[in-house]
């Protein structure tokens, strides 16, 4: 079965919270959305979309591959501290897509 990838709605709080604790470790980090962007090695409108997808006409599920998926979750998991499984886990659901057969 097919999946689609997508931010959790509480993303962006647990970008901000993995920002502070990055920020609290080095007080020159930058801890904004566009650096959690480079640090996933994404774009930042990708970010952006990610986290408001009814602002994007163009992208209809808001979804996102999986290998970008597991680069958001690595992302969290150094900011944070935290494992990369339980990051991904954190920040990632997984949504099962209807398949249509001619």
């Amino acid at each position: 079965m097919k999946k689609v990838y997508k931010l959790r709605e509480e993303a962006p709080d647990l970008i901000a919270r993995a920002g502070v604790q990055r920020k609290r470790r080095d007080p020159s980090a930058d801890d904004t959305l566009k650096a959690f962007a480079k640090e996933a090695g994404i774009a930042a409108g990708t970010l952006h979309a990610l986290i408001n997808p009814a602002q994007q006409p163009v992208r209809t599920r808001g979804g996102m591959h999986r290998q970008t998926a597991w680069k958001i979750a690595g992302a969290l998991a150094r900011w944070s501290g935290m494992d990369e499984d339980a990051a991904y886990r954190a920040i990632i659901v997984e949504e099962p897509i209807e398949e249509v057969t001619a």
